[in-house]
């Protein structure tokens, strides 16, 4: 049984010895070729091809990023004048520029009616059902203190 060798060295094709076949037709064994020969084959010619399509495709994604972008950024601004609200520090009624922060507590004190059910049906220990679920409430803002608008 005659083994196959290599037309350029004469060497046979083995497992560490593998017969290649190019674009060009030519067959050469794995010590011969070199890696330009390597690079230049139909499968990584092929690959350079779609690596082209892919960069191409990305600069495409890239540009619509971009747009996508300047959209968002331009709905953001939309919203802000939408819903009324001063970022440059004047107010946006009547563009005054005298602004105040402020804050507000409403602290809510003991419920009788709470207490009275809470007495009837506990006893004097009852009366403190008054003090419960009660919460303070604050918020805070801008006024402006030209024509008083809370924003």
């Amino acid at each position: 049984m005659s083994k196959e060798t290599c037309p350029n060295c004469g060497k046979p094709y083995g497992i560490f010895n593998q017969k290649s076949t190019y674009a060009d037709g030519s067959v050469k064994c794995g010590k011969c070729t070199t890696m330009k020969e390597r690079m230049n084959s139909l499968e990584v010619t092929g690959a350079k091809e779609n690596l082209k399509k892919a960069g191409s495709d990305l600069k495409k994604a890239g540009s619509d990023l971009k747009k996508a972008g300047s959209d968002l950024k331009k709905a953001g601004s939309d919203l802000k004048k939408a819903m009324n609200v001063s970022t440059d520090g004047k107010c946006p009624k009547c563009g005054g520029e005298n602004i105040q922060v402020y804050s507000e507590h409403e602290k809510k004190g003991f419920g009788v009616a709470k207490g009275l059910c809470g007495g009837i049906l506990v006893g004097p220990f009852g009366l403190l059902c008054g003090f419960c679920g009660n919460k303070d409430k604050s918020k805070a803002g801008r006024m402006c203190m030209t024509c008083g608008n809370k924003f």
